[in-house]
């Protein structure tokens, strides 16, 4: 799972709780890294509504749109 927290406090609790679910993640610090991220492969994405803002939101909704149906986990 792709996370892309407000805080870096929120990654380190988002990580922790998902750890303990049995659940992979990877921080991704700017939504440009979080975009090609998703284009290796990505499970699921969290991403904090903070950061669904200007021109990064935009590839962001690029990258999931160009995603093909069904699960792409690089796991």
């Amino acid at each position: 799972m792709l996370l892309r927290p407000a805080t870096s406090r929120d990654a380190v609790m988002s990580t922790a709780v998902l750890a303990r679910a049995g659940i992979a993640t990877e921080v991704c610090p700017t939504l440009d890294e979080l975009v090609r991220e998703i284009d290796r492969g990505a499970g699921a994405l969290l991403v904090s509504e903070e950061m669904l803002s200007g021109d990064g939101a935009e590839a962001l909704a690029r990258a999931v749109s160009a995603q093909r149906p069904g699960p792409t986990c690089r796991c």
